[in-house]
């Protein structure tokens, strides 16, 4: 199983958080930010793979409401995949 964390307080804008998982996704086509695609690939895994998303420490509101966004498209994603299991810090 891969294990992805995502540390919330590490992060300055939205659109690097996303970054980060297309990466570590490898997601196809180009990183825009996309949370509709994020949910669509997470939907058509095919190897396990554990989200753990750490919430703890973000001291921006702003951050902490796309973190927040996200935590629930992962959480809705684990809901429907066989092959993903999150985990959300607060």
């Amino acid at each position: 199983m891969q294990e992805i964390t995502v540390n919330g307080k590490d992060f300055d804008a939205p659109e690097e958080v996303y970054e980060f998982l297309a990466e570590k996704l490898e997601l196809p086509g180009e990183s825009d930010g996309n949370l509709s695609a994020l949910y669509d690939v997470l939907l058509n895994l095919s190897d396990d793979i554990r989200l753990i998303l750490n919430l703890t420490e973000v001291e921006d509101d702003a951050m902490m409401e796309i973190l927040e966004r996200i935590a629930e498209i992962l959480t809705d994603a684990a809901d429907t995949s066989e092959y993903l299991e999150v985990s959300i810090k607060q």
